[in-house]
């Protein structure tokens, strides 16, 4: 989120911004949030929303990795170590092939469990495994060649990304300006998301800011 909130406050240096990270669903009015970034369907809540773009999770492991020739279906994934979310936070692999509709479900053992994408990401490009990533997040890391990405023909769950707010008549002119901003860098996430943005993890922004 670093790249994004910067080139927020490039654009709009009149308005100060605040993300928090967290791992629940926040209660915005009861904490203070201006809005929050959220995967998946939303509930009927009568809060405000933009629909910002879908997000897919693709399988990604370091260059470096022994053994990657012999991966060719997804079950071949219990051969390799996996780096996987803390126990709490665990649960299968489910994988879809767009060409035809098939679809497999993987319950991998994690060699490595951790509490949030961003930690996944850092073990994954050091070497510690293979892991099923949101693409938003390992963009840059595929173009640079820190990883690469695995059984291309074969991808995750597809989940919208929300900008969720507390209700239609709170978007003010800056909240309307961050959201502009976020919408135009996941256009374009091998260049403009931030390597370091949890995305699977829930965010809020705007909490305090002023302009």
């Amino acid at each position: 989120m670093g790249r994004l909130g910067a080139a927020f406050r490039a654009r709009h240096p009149d308005i100060t911004l605040e993300c928090v990270f967290l791992d629940r669903p926040p209660d915005m009015l009861e904490e203070g949030f201006d809005g929050v970034l959220r995967v998946g369907p939303l509930q009927d809540s009568g809060h405000g929303a933009r629909r910002i773009c879908d997000a897919v999770s693709v399988l990604v492991a370091p260059p470096g990795l022994p053994g990657l020739e012999a991966l060719h279906e997804p079950e071949d994934v219990a051969q390799f170590p996996v780096v996987g979310f803390t126990p709490a936070l665990w649960g299968s692999w489910e994988f879809f092939r767009p060409a035809d509709g098939a679809a497999r479900q993987v319950v991998p053992v994690p060699a490595l469990s951790l509490g949030s994408a961003l930690a996944i990401r850092e073990a994954v490009i050091v070497g510690a495994g293979l892991s099923l990533l949101p693409y938003l997040l390992v963009a840059p890391d595929l173009q640079a060649g820190r990883l690469i990405r695995l059984l291309p023909d074969w991808e995750g769950n597809r989940k919208d990304i929300y900008f969720v707010y507390p209700s239609p008549q709170s978007a003010t002119a800056r909240l309307r300006a961050f959201i502009d901003v976020l919408v135009e860098a996941l256009r374009d996430p091998a260049n403009a998301w931030a390597p370091e943005s949890p995305v699977t993890d829930a965010a809020g922004c705007g909490r305090g800011g002023r302009g």
